[in-house]
């Protein structure tokens, strides 16, 4: 499902072998990740249809075009093509989820979003494994200036969301409490930083960029805390 100027591509060549497959095991129950697996078992007649959704597309695509005309004001060309991309996305949306008895979503404010269309979801929160613990597993060495960690894949909606709100609201802060070089903000992740942070964190010597971290709990071990400045509803 490829946003596409005034519309969403839908490139579903899979959908007959993959149905064929669900159906040739008796399937009780059905479990789609996401609106693109609903999409592709649009089809399918099974009495229990189950899906969890992640962001909405047509809430965090939104929130995309917003962030990029905030760094560069020629984005704003883009205009009529972001507001029927999001028309199109609520539309696909719209047909697809009455399919399904039971609607798990990722964000809280997806619950509401969603009950405009009459669906009735629920959130609740990934199932991630807990194997490590910061104060279980490391000894906790703070370093004597307030330092802070920041982490993301950096490109997602999360991360950009997050990044913003650091450098326009909460880095400001930051600096009229300790002052200049009285704090300590490290950031990781797993792609490259975008150009104008670069920029940003050239000019700042309190930031410092790691990227990818291969031990989350141990880096948290050594920080006062960890930032999660995210201003958005989904991502």
């Amino acid at each position: 499902l490829i946003p596409s100027r005034f519309s969403i591509q839908q490139n579903l060549k899979a959908k007959n072998q993959v149905n064929d497959l669900i159906l040739k095991y008796a399937t009780d129950v059905l479990l789609v990740f996401d609106i693109l697996a609903a999409a592709i078992a649009e089809s399918i007649d099974i009495d229990k249809k189950i899906i969890w959704l992640g962001d909405l597309y047509f809430q965090s695509g939104w929130y995309h075009f917003l962030y990029s005309l905030r760094e560069d004001w020629k984005k704003n060309r883009w205009w009529p093509y972001a507001v029927a991309q999001r028309l199109a996305w609520k539309r696909l949306y719209k047909r697809l989820l009455p399919e399904y008895e039971y609607c798990v979503v990722a964000s809280k404010s997806s619950e509401i979003a969603l009950h405009e269309f009459g669906i009735r979801a629920k959130f609740l929160p990934y199932p991630w494994p807990n194997a490590g613990a910061v104060d279980r597993d490391y000894i906790r060495i703070k370093p004597p200036k307030p330092t802070f960690l920041f982490f993301g894949n950096l490109v997602g909606l999360g991360s950009r969301s997050s990044l913003h709100f650091l450098f326009s609201d909460l880095y400001p802060r930051l600096r009229s409490y300790w002052g200049a070089k009285g704090f300590h903000i490290v950031i990781g992740g797993s792609e490259e930083l975008p150009i104008w942070i670069k920029k940003i964190i050239d000019q700042y010597q309190e930031i410092e960029f790691v990227g990818f971290i291969t031990d989350l709990t141990k880096r948290m071990s050594n920080v006062h805390a960890v930032l999660v400045p995210i201003d958005v509803p989904v991502g």
